[in-house]
């Protein structure tokens, strides 16, 4: 994941690099294909998110440090 000029980016292996597209709070969308839903602590700061796309549902990702 990368944000380029103030827009999120995801680019998966090889694949080609692909803006995704907001859907609700913290929830965006990767074409017809995927799904990413950022987690959030009790104080609102990001501590990971999780992928869903194809046969993988709810992978997910801890935010390692600071």
């Amino acid at each position: 994941l990368t944000l380029k000029a103030g827009a999120l980016h995801v680019q998966i292996g090889h694949n080609k690099e692909v803006p995704v597209t907001p859907q609700k709070k913290d929830i965006f969308s990767v074409g017809d294909s995927a799904r990413i839903q950022f987690q959030r602590d009790g104080s609102g700061a990001i501590t990971g998110f999780e992928v869903s796309t194809g046969r993988v549902r709810n992978l997910k990702f801890a935010k390692l440090g600071s």
